[in-house]
């Protein structure tokens, strides 16, 4: 458990999520790679029949009031949401966001032998 109460509810309606939406779904409504409509369609479709009844009354009260968290992209809210924004802000910067959004196999197999290559650099100082 978390101190937040919204760290919480994240974390609550996650699991009801595992419980009642399709993996696809799932990946789609918590993926920085899911579309706003997407989201909100799947929102449409499961939150009161197959999500909203797994969630304890506090959570339910959250996410009755803040889906438009989900629906805009959980990755991108709160706190670390700015953290996030800034990073894609630096990365765009450096002309890597690109690779960030992964739009292929190709750059995904980059972006990991960059962030590995960096990992071993850390290691070895």
């Amino acid at each position: 458990m978390d101190l937040n109460p919204r760290q919480n509810a994240l974390l609550e309606m996650k699991m009801a999520c595992i419980q009642g939406l399709s993996y696809e779904d799932f990946w789609e409504l918590f993926s920085a790679a899911g579309e706003a409509e997407v989201r909100r369609q799947i929102l449409d479709e499961h939150y009161v029949k197959d999500v909203r009844p797994a969630l304890s009354d506090q959570a339910r009260a959250f996410w009755d009031d803040n889906q438009h968290e989900l629906v805009n992209g959980i990755l991108y809210a709160g706190m670390s949401g700015l953290a996030a924004r800034g990073l894609m802000y630096v990365a765009w910067i450096f002309g890597l966001s690109s690779l960030i959004d992964g739009k292929s196999d190709e750059q995904r197999r980059a972006l990991d032998d960059l962030s590995r290559t960096y990992i071993l650099r850390q290691s070895f100082v």
